[in-house]
Parts: structure tokens; C-alpha cells; sequence
């Protein structure tokens, strides 16, 4: 006679393992859904009647809700912008660390003489600052081009972009930045260049979206 599964151990005792139960993390609020809180809250702070300690309440809450808003929205933002600007700010890193390499190559020969070699230092700062420009732009505004197409001799973006690159450069001269080490960026700008071939293929269609970059 073929033996019936049993639910029973070894021991002849039932397996009973206690349920575990694992709450679900909070999925993370929209920003309509947010601004339908402080609508709510808002609206009850509007009444007359209301009690002292529910207003106290609802104030705090209300604060906590705007505080949680504009952290959303200022993601949202950067999001946007870091996805906009994403190509050309990698393409603007590419044609900078080859300047850079191309210093320090030319500093590695041993026949240069001392106002040569001062000259190309100073170059070569100058393109230290322009790629910790590119690493560390403002994450929340619009991106200024290091080498424009268009609006280059606009006073207002020149100047803005000149006082970007002191400021980036005062911070590199107090070492409030880490130093720039082109060795770092090599694996990252070819796994860079890897995923743009891939993704350029079969894309023909979106080369007009992705001029949008350059604006």
C-alpha cells in the first residue's frame, strides 16, 4: 500500500511554524497627492470651531507635508536637468580629459624648458578647472556649455559661466574639492561610450530629441 504524505516530522510532530508577518514599505507620495494633504490641511485650519490641540496638530502637519513637497519637487528637478544635460555634459568631460592628457603628456618630457613648462601648467589648471566645472555644475540650474554653438558671446552666459569657474577654482585652491585624477574617469567615460553605441542603434528616429542637449 503506497504511503500518504504526512505533514508530520520525524518526531510525529505537526510543522507548525509561526507566520511571519513583514509589513510593506510605504510607497513614496506623488506630488498631487501631497498637495491634496495641504489642500486638506489647509481647509480644517480654515475652521472656526476647532480645538487647540487639533490645530497645533494640524499646523505641524501641515508644515511636514510643504517640507516633504518641495524636497519632491527639487528631485523632480534635478532629475529633469540631469537627464537633459546628461550627454553633452559627457561629451564636453570626454573633449576636456583628452586636453588634460595631452598637458601632462607634453610635461613629461624631459627637454622643456622652464617658461614652456609654466605655460603648460597653467593650461593644464585651466583644464582641471573646466572638468570640475562639468563634475560639479549646479545640480538645480540650467546648464551653461563649456564650448556653446550658439549664444557663445552672450554677455549674461559668459559672465555666468566665468563665475562658476572662479568659484569652481577658489574651491580647488582652498582643496574643498577632490583633486582630479583622469585614471578615475577612464572605465566610466568607456562604459559611457559603450552604452551610447548601444542605445544609438535602431534610435534614428529620436536624433532630433537628443539634439535638445546642445540647446
Amino acid at each position: 500500500m503506497p504511503k500518504v504524505p504526512s505533514s508530520r516530522g520525524e518526531q510525529g510532530k505537526t510543522d507548525k511554524r509561526p507566520f511571519k508577518y513583514i509589513p510593506k514599505k510605504p510607497e513614496n507620495e506623488s506630488a498631487s497627492q501631497l498637495k491634496k494633504k495641504l489642500r486638506d490641511t489647509q481647509r480644517l485650519l480654515k475652521k472656526d470651531k476647532l480645538g487647540a490641540d487639533v490645530r497645533v496638530n494640524a499646523e505641524r502637519k501641515l508644515k511636514a507635508i510643504q517640507l516633504q513637497l518641495d524636497e519632491l519637487q527639487l528631485t523632480e528637478k534635478e532629475k529633469k536637468l540631469t537627464t537633459k544635460y546628461r550627454m553633452i555634459k559627457f561629451f564636453e568631460r570626454q573633449k576636456v580629459t583628452r586636453k588634460i592628457k595631452q598637458c601632462e603628456k607634453k610635461l613629461s618630457e624631459e627637454d622643456l624648458k622652464t617658461k614652456e613648462r609654466k605655460a603648460i601648467e597653467k593650461e593644464l589648471k585651466e583644464h582641471q578647472v573646466n572638468l570640475n566645472y562639468i563634475l560639479h555644475y549646479p545640480r538645480l540650474d540650467k546648464y551653461i556649455s563649456l564650448f556653446p554653438k550658439e549664444n557663445g558671446d552672450d554677455p549674461e552666459v559668459v559672465k555666468r559661466r566665468e563665475e562658476i569657474r572662479e568659484k569652481i577654482r577658489s574651491m580647488m585652491d582652498k582643496n574643498e574639492l577632490p583633486d582630479v585624477n583622469e585614471q578615475s574617469y577612464d572605465t566610466f567615460d568607456r562604459a559611457e561610450t559603450s552604452k551610447s553605441h548601444k542605445k544609438s542603434k535602431g534610435q534614428e528616429a529620436e536624433k532630433a530629441e537628443q539634439d535638445d542637449f546642445f540647446e
